[in-house]
């Protein structure tokens, strides 16, 4: 198989998989997994796979808004019933610092429910506002309310933006996916490691 053979049939694999239900499962589940236990915000799957298949980009953001409801309902209660426990895995993930917990802290202190709509711009994980939206005793349906406003500007004008790249680069895409997912992924998390990983 030749290096453009392997390209072309990675891309229309990825392409089929942005399109179908699979990857609206992915993403739903990569939402869940983001925000009760993993590190890597949705931003990453939904920007890779609509990059693939620009028409996918509006089905995939509704997918990951599902899955960040379900996993922040999840969250939320589990918080409520085993805050020490929920406290724990918080601590122990990656690229959570107590000065962001810290920092989420004051922006309820300051703000109220209203600090909630910083959540998707603040780059610090869903996880960490969710537990101190518990500790600070907000009600669940203000809070995930402002939370879905949030969420839903940042997915849509991340997911928006990769549609326009990937119309624009489809030939390139189709020609070099395996480089682009490479180059894509090191990008992402030099990304996280600068925006995240600060102390």
């Amino acid at each position: 198989m030749t290096y453009t053979e392997l390209n072309h049939r990675v891309h229309e694999r990825l392409k089929t998989v942005s399109l179908s239900q699979s990857g609206q499962v992915i993403v739903f589940t990569w939402a869940i997994a983001e925000a009760t236990f993993w590190f890597i915000a949705p931003d990453f799957i939904i920007g890779l796979l609509v990059v693939i298949a620009p028409a996918s980009w509006l089905i995939l953001v509704r997918a990951s808004l599902f899955g960040s409801l379900v996993g922040g309902l999840l969250s939320y209660g589990l918080n409520l019933l085993y805050p020490e426990w929920m406290a724990q895995i918080l601590h122990s993930t990656p690229f959570v610092q107590q000065s962001m917990i810290e920092f989420v802290d004051g922006v309820y202190t300051k703000h109220g429910h209203a600090g909630v709509l910083f959540q998707a711009f603040s780059f610090m994980q869903f996880k960490i506002w969710t537990q101190a939206a518990v500790k600070f005793d907000f009600n669940a349906f203000v809070y995930f309310s402002f939370v879905m406003i949030s969420r839903s500007i940042r997915f849509g004008a991340s997911a928006w933006l990769a549609k326009i790249i990937g119309s624009r680069i489809e030939k390139f895409l189709k020609d070099h996916i395996v480089l682009f997912s490479i180059l894509y992924t090191l990008t992402f998390i030099g990304l996280l490691v600068m925006l995240e990983g600060r102390s």
